[in-house]
């Protein structure tokens, strides 16, 4: 709720930061022959009637300002109540359960943060000629099987060093808080899909139909969410000490380019999934103890390795 908030409450000072720009540039127009004794007026070659041009532009100028901008309030109304229902409510329940190491606040940042990225993406880049469709390819590394088999071999892997590694092992800790991250991002994905309910490139190619109802979950990309979440734990853990973790950021791009060619996903589908899995990750990796051991019985997190 903090983040709709904040959200109306940027619009409102936008327009009355234009509208103000707008009176100072209208005073200013008033008083143009005033000045026009100024040295560097006098080189320069006014037309006549221009300062009266200037002045009703920049009142136009106003007034346009003022339309667009209530129509942004009106537009962003039905989204900024979606993600209220969607996403909102279930961050506020995580936060407030009885977790001892995850502040409430952490999850409000953490939620501002991620959420405002995903409003500007969804709001903004579509219209600025980021979003095209691809050609169509499924060939090779580019087929279907290919990214559904990264897809479950990642969530096979997540489950497996977890559980035999435990989470007293240093690896085996980064395992359980890559669970957590790809878990608490694939429900807020999930909920950013069907409030934003985004059509797909092939279900009329246009990246600006949002709203469509059931059957568009375009935005965002729920396999990049995946990837990043499972890469970024391991990279903010390990990528100081060793750089060439780094190079794990191939899977999230891979699955970005997969999703693109198979005209499943629009470009600021993926950028929003990356950055979404990216920032629960991060997040994930500084809990001192991950959730999802928190949560599930002792047993499990201690780790096979140990009893063989």
């Amino acid at each position: 709720m903090i983040l709709i908030k904040f959200h109306i409450a940027l619009m409102i000072s936008s327009e009355r930061m234009a509208v103000s720009r707008g009176i100072w540039q209208c005073r200013r127009a008033k008083n143009f022959r005033a000045v026009t004794n100024n040295s560097h007026l006098h080189r320069m070659q006014v037309a006549p009637g221009a300062a009266d041009f200037a002045l009703q532009s920049t009142c136009s100028y106003i007034t346009l300002c003022r339309e667009v901008s209530a129509l942004m309030v009106s537009a962003h109304a039905k989204l900024l109540g979606n993600f209220s229902r969607h996403i909102a409510a279930p961050l506020d329940a995580v936060a407030a359960a009885d977790f001892p190491h995850v502040s409430r606040a952490g999850v409000g940042r953490a939620g501002a943060a991620v959420g405002l990225l995903l409003l500007v993406l969804a709001g903004r880049e579509a219209h600025a000629g980021l979003d095209h469709e691809l050609a169509l390819d499924q060939n090779g590394i580019w087929g279907r099987g290919y990214q559904t088999g990264l897809q479950d071999g990642v969530i096979a892997l997540e489950l497996a060093g977890s559980l035999w590694f435990g989470n007293d092992n240093e690896l085996g800790h980064t395992f359980w808080q890559t669970i957590d991250a790809s878990v608490i991002s694939g429900v807020a994905a999930t909920g950013l899909k069907y409030a934003f309910s985004r059509a797909r490139p092939y279900q009329g190619n246009n990246p600006n139909l949002f709203f469509q109802g059931s059957g568009h979950q375009s935005f965002p990309s729920g396999e990049v969410t995946l990837q990043a979440s499972f890469v970024t734990p391991f990279i903010s853990n390990y990528g100081r000490q060793d750089p060439w973790v780094w190079a794990l950021e191939i899977l999230p791009v891979y699955d970005a380019l997969a999703r693109l060619k198979s005209q499943a996903h629009w470009q600021t589908d993926v950028i929003a999934g990356w950055a979404l899995g990216t920032g629960v990750g991060y997040w994930s990796s500084t809990w001192a103890t991950p959730l999802s051991v928190q949560v599930l019985p002792r047993g499990l997190s201690v780790g096979f390795s140990k009893r063989f």
